[in-house]
């Protein structure tokens, strides 16, 4: 389970089903969400990696 905030409907318990994608992006981990109100989100989550000097 995880927990989104849905622009429609607020906040909302979503189970691992509804997870559509994972995508791994340089910002960050990008997931493609069905929610209960019939829309697809995407949730944004992970941190950056520390910039390397050198």
């Amino acid at each position: 389970m995880m927990f989104i905030a849905c622009p429609v409907r607020g906040d909302e318990l979503i189970p691992e089903r509804r997870i559509r994608s994972i995508t791994n992006t340089p910002t960050g981990i990008v997931l493609r969400v069905d929610c209960y109100c019939g829309q697809q989100h995407l949730v944004r989550t992970g941190r950056l990696a520390p910039a390397t000097t050198g």
